[in-house]
This record gives structure tokens, C-alpha cells and sequence, in this order.
């Protein structure tokens, strides 16, 4: 009777270490999910930000040159009106 619970308290004790082995597994395993989410949301910000800058700048010039257009158009009705 001793052996047999000798050998049921060996193997519950084998199965409790296997489980914490994968449990350790599976919070390194999330942890390393979270660093590359994290690491992707950084880079999807920065891209952002540039696309921003990007369409900023665009902005600028397409009003920049609006104003030259309009400047253009108002000396050449200023020329004709003369």
C-alpha cells in the first residue's frame, strides 16, 4: 500500500513540475507576443507620424502654390485691365 502510494505521489509531483514547465512556457511565450506587439505599434505610430509630415509638406506646397497661381492671374487681369 506504502508503494503504491509512493508511486502516485511521485507521478503527481512529475505531472505538477511538467505543468509548470509549460506554464512557464506558455507566460514566456506571451511575453514575447507582447514585446513584438509592442514593437508594431511603435512602428505603425512612427509610420503615421511621417505620413503626417508627409501630407503636411504636400499641404504647404499645394497652398504655396495656389497663392503664386492666384498672384499670376490677378497681375495678368491687373495687365489686361491697363
Amino acid at each position: 500500500m506504502a508503494e503504491g502510494r509512493e508511486k502516485w505521489e511521485e507521478e503527481r509531483q512529475e505531472k505538477e513540475k511538467e505543468l509548470l514547465e509549460v506554464r512557464h512556457h506558455l507566460e514566456e511565450q506571451r511575453r514575447e507576443r507582447e514585446e513584438e506587439m509592442k514593437a508594431l505599434l511603435e512602428k505603425q505610430v512612427v509610420a503615421v507620424e511621417e505620413a503626417t509630415e508627409r501630407l503636411k509638406t504636400s499641404h504647404q506646397q499645394e497652398m504655396k502654390d495656389l497663392r503664386e497661381k492666384h498672384q499670376q492671374e490677378v497681375g495678368f487681369n491687373i495687365d489686361v485691365l491697363s
